[in-house]
C-alpha cells in the first residue's frame, strides 16, 4: 500500500470507516433519490372550451387557458381570456387573467402517464379592459379520476366570488415525471 505519510499506517479501521460513511451517502441518495423523483413534475392545463361557474347574485364567468406549472419549483405560466355575464346574460367584464402564484396540486392519477386527473390551487389576477386588475384571486381547476375513468361532467372550475361551478372540460397533462 502506498501511504503518504510513512510515520502513520492506515489500519484496516480507517478504510471500514470510510468505506460506511460512502455507503451510507450512497444510501440516502438511492433513499431520497425516488421521493424527489416522485414529487418532481411538471404538468399542462387545458381548458377543452370554457369553464363556467357562477356567484350568488347570478353571475356567470367564463374562462378559457391553457399553461404549465411546476409542482416542485412552483413556477407557473398558466393565463388565458376571460368574460363575466350578469343574470339578464349581458356581458358586463372582459379581460384576460394570469396566475400569479402556484399553491397546490393534488393529482388523482390517469389512465397512463399522460393525461391526469386531479385538482389545481393558484392566485390570479383578473385585468378588465375597462378597469385595474384585481390581484390575488383564488382560483382552482379539479377534474376528477376515479375509479379508473374521468369524470368529465364533474369538472369544476372556483374564481373569485364565483364559487358554483357551472360546467366546462379540463384536463391535466403530465409532461416531465
Amino acid at each position: 500500500m502506498n501511504n503518504p505519510n510513512p510515520g502513520k499506517t492506515v489500519g484496516v479501521t480507517g478504510l471500514k470507516r470510510k468505506a460506511v460513511f460512502r455507503s451510507v451517502g450512497l444510501l440516502l441518495v438511492a433513499l431520497l433519490w425516488p421521493l424527489t423523483s416522485v414529487h418532481a413534475s411538471v404538468y399542462g392545463l387545458r381548458l377543452f372550451g370554457p369553464m363556467y361557474a357562477t356567484n350568488g347574485t347570478g353571475d356567470t364567468i367564463k374562462l378559457n387557458g391553457a399553461g404549465t406549472f411546476d409542482t416542485v419549483n412552483g413556477d407557473v405560466e398558466v393565463h388565458g381570456s376571460y368574460s363575466i355575464r350578469n343574470a339578464a346574460g349581458a356581458v358586463i367584464e372582459r379581460g384576460t387573467w394570469a396566475a400569479t402564484e402556484f399553491v397546490s396540486f393534488e393529482s388523482d392519477g390517469g389512465l397512463n402517464n399522460g393525461l391526469q386527473g386531479g385538482e389545481l390551487s393558484l392566485i390570479v389576477t383578473l385585468s378588465p379592459n375597462d378597469g385595474p386588475p384585481e390581484v390575488g384571486v383564488p382560483f382552482t381547476l379539479t377534474c376528477p379520476f376515479e375509479n379508473g375513468v374521468f369524470d368529465n361532467p364533474s369538472c369544476d372550475l372556483t374564481v373569485a366570488d364565483f364559487l358554483t361551478p357551472a360546467g366546462g372540460v379540463m384536463g391535466f397533462l403530465l409532461i416531465k415525471p
